[in-house]
């Protein structure tokens, strides 16, 4: 970080967050939030603007001009004291108390990776001492959690007593670290997380303001991978960058990330629609062939889907969902709400059963497969050429009455009348000893979608899939 990225203008994400902050009485304030939401970044703009010599920075920042921010760009500020691991320290190129750095340099000892006792009694005697420019002095730890308990009590009794002319801003990503005497002494802030398309226009922003070219698509994906933090975020623009010879572009991004784009999950699924196994195995050589991580591409079909059912339920959601909103519509218009719940649930037990799969491959075929098989598009199909299979292999409907009348007792011309006998195969256990399961019709495998997401080929099966002992109440 150079000393000209601290004097530019903080990015919108911060500015907004600065303003608030600055509106605050106190102090002691304590930022906390998830890490790379710019809590470094924050807590130096603040200080900045309590510092700063000009007449309006008390509510709109530091102006960067005047000599307190320079020498805070310098790391020279007499007013500022910024404690920090010593190995974070050197890496930002603040420097090192006079005794600490002696050491490091006789080799004594190496850097600290937390901050240390002496580095917080430096703090107690630095609030002690009278403001060299007349502004105040501001005391910014950084990352709070690396205090261990010597260190957080060391400062206590100055944030429980302190001058009324020092301020304290501390920075953490993990409060729970943090003793509850500390908490119950500071002014805490949450910062404010930022989804994908807030990540994405910030990025649009950044670039706009260094003149790289851009795909919007290409940001909504850097914008995915960055999962919430616009540090990763920044970092992944730049690889970006470096990718795609000084543009950021889809074709590129995808590559360097090793995703998919999504016309590939809108042809699986539109072949899973169709009823259509051939396309639906081609499309997946397809995707096999490019290499993909198969359980993010079962969470990426997950969110597809989830985005399907909001299309369906809220149609304006569809206008931030990027540049596929119109292949999004169309599957939102040829599902049904059901079908894209019966979807999901057999996504996402897909992925539940990944690691038991043979290969990432095979668990992406099978999930297809339940798709196909228990879609509510597919015709109940009552497999009658299967009459002729043992009897040890179950008994269909048919089958049933006819072992029903060969029964010893049963007299061989005593045929019931259709509407009887459809009432007796589908609602009285037959009298061949098996489950009632085997004689229950075959209606489509949709209704029963709770009970084929446990039991996959529910409908129609053999009676020894559930237990030939199982006792079920007669008409």
């Amino acid at each position: 970080m150079t000393s000209a990225s601290r004097t530019a203008p903080l990015p919108p994400w911060l500015a907004s967050q600065q303003s608030a902050l600055l509106r605050q009485r106190g102090h002691a304030w304590l930022l906390q939030g998830p890490a790379g939401l710019g809590q470094w970044e924050l807590g130096l703009a603040l200080v900045r603007a309590w510092l700063c010599e000009s007449a309006g920075a008390a509510t709109e920042g530091a102006c960067g001009q005047c000599p307190s921010c320079h020498a805070i760009a310098v790391h020279a500020h007499a007013d500022l004291l910024v404690l920090m691991p010593e190995v974070r320290l050197l890496a930002l190129g603040w420097p090192l108390p006079e005794k600490a750095q002696a050491e490091i340099d006789d080799k004594k000892r190496k850097p600290s990776k937390e901050i240390r006792v002496d580095a917080l009694r430096q703090a107690v005697e630095f609030c002690q001492r009278t403001s060299a420019r007349g502004r105040g002095k501001a005391v910014l730890v950084y990352p709070a959690e690396d205090m261990n308990a010597i260190a957080a009590n060391t400062l206590l009794k100055t944030l429980e007593e302190p001058p009324p002319y020092v301020k304290f801003l501390l920075a953490t990503t993990d409060p729970q670290k943090l003793p509850i005497t500390i908490l119950s002494r500071c002014l805490q802030f949450h910062l404010k997380s930022l989804d994908q398309t807030q990540i994405a226009r910030q990025l649009e922003w950044v670039l706009d303001q260094e003149g790289q070219p851009f795909e919007p698509r290409a940001l909504l994906a850097l914008a995915k991978a960055a999962d919430g933090s616009m540090r990763d975020a920044l970092s992944l623009t730049d690889q970006a960058l470096a990718h795609g010879n000084g543009s950021v572009r889809l074709e590129s991004v995808l590559a360097m990330l090793g995703t998919l784009d999504h016309h590939h999950l809108h042809q699986l699924l539109e072949a899973v629609l169709r009823q259509d196994a051939p396309a639906t195995m081609a499309k997946i050589t397809e995707i096999a062939t490019l290499g993909p991580d198969f359980d993010q591409l079962h969470a990426e079909l997950e969110a597809l889907l989830h985005r399907v059912a909001m299309a369906q339920l809220l149609p304006a959601s569809v206008q931030e969902q990027g540049a596929d909103a119109d292949a999004l519509l169309q599957l939102a218009g040829a599902m049904s709400p059901e079908e894209v719940q019966l979807c999901y649930q057999i996504v996402l037990g897909g992925r539940k059963d990944l690691p038991w799969a043979p290969d990432g491959r095979t668990a992406l075929e099978m999930t297809c497969l339940r798709m196909l098989a228990f879609s509510p598009r597919r015709e109940a199909v009552h497999p009658a050429n299967l009459s002729a299979l043992p009897v040890s292999m179950g008994a269909l409907p048919g089958a049933g009455r006819e072992a029903v009348s060969a029964l010893p007792g049963k007299p061989s011309g005593a045929e019931p009348a259709p509407h009887q006998a459809a009432t007796a195969a589908s609602m009285a256990a037959p009298s061949c000893g098996r489950s009632a399961m085997c004689c229950i019709p075959s209606w489509p495998s949709w209704i029963f979608w709770p009970m084929v997401i446990n039991w996959p080929g529910f409908s129609g099966r053999p009676a020894s899939w559930f237990g030939a002992e199982s006792k079920h109440p007669r008409a």
